[in-house]
């Protein structure tokens, strides 16, 4: 815990001083063990446990309790679910898929604007097995907010997807499908 405290990426997270690092507790008000389920649980378990409820609050868009694991730490950016057997979805892809703008814009203020532009298009930029980014499946989803959300952090908005098509194209594609379904609600009334 007192690692993970001092290790945060944001500065604002970090002790303000030594006195608040001696002051540090450990353990709940309750005494519970804060990260940990219990002394005998590995680390390796307590980060598939982190993993897992990571991807259950995004997939489910309680934003407000992926920015508490962030703040309290234990959990990053780059944290993939593993009990999804091959899984290379990243936690803004997931938020990027589902649709919850919140948590979309909660996880993107984890990329500090101070970090290297590389850095942050680095991981903006990664990619699914089909090639897609965060970017593109916000906009093969429709989700034109979340797509400019991305793209104003810093993405790269000309890349492709494995189909060789760019967000754009994906999200021309998208708003035809909505017009087309919506046509087809109002023809059957």
């Amino acid at each position: 815990d007192l690692a993970l405290w001092l290790l945060q990426g944001k500065a604002g997270r970090r002790p303000a001083s030594m006195q608040v690092v001696l002051e540090h507790q450990f353990f709940n008000p309750g005494g519970q063990l804060r990260y940990f389920e219990s002394v005998d649980e590995t680390m390796d378990a307590f980060i598939e446990r982190q993993a897992k409820n990571l991807t259950a609050s995004i997939s489910s868009g309680k934003d407000h309790v992926v920015k508490e694991m962030f703040d309290h730490g234990g959990v990053h950016l780059n944290m993939l679910d593993h009990t999804i057997s091959g899984s290379t979805i990243t936690p803004v892809m997931r938020a990027a898929f589902s649709g919850d703008t919140t948590t979309v814009a909660v996880l993107l203020d984890e990329l500090e604007d101070s970090w290297p532009q590389q850095v942050r298009k680095q991981y903006l930029d990664e990619r699914t097995s089909l090639g897609f980014t965060a970017y593109l499946i916000a906009c093969v989803c429709g989700h034109e907010e979340i797509a400019q959300l991305i793209e104003a952090k810093g993405c790269d908005v000309g890349l492709v997807n494995a189909s060789g098509k760019t967000g754009a194209a994906l999200l021309q594609i998208a708003r035809s499908e909505d017009e087309h379904l919506m046509s087809e609600s109002l023809e059957s009334y």
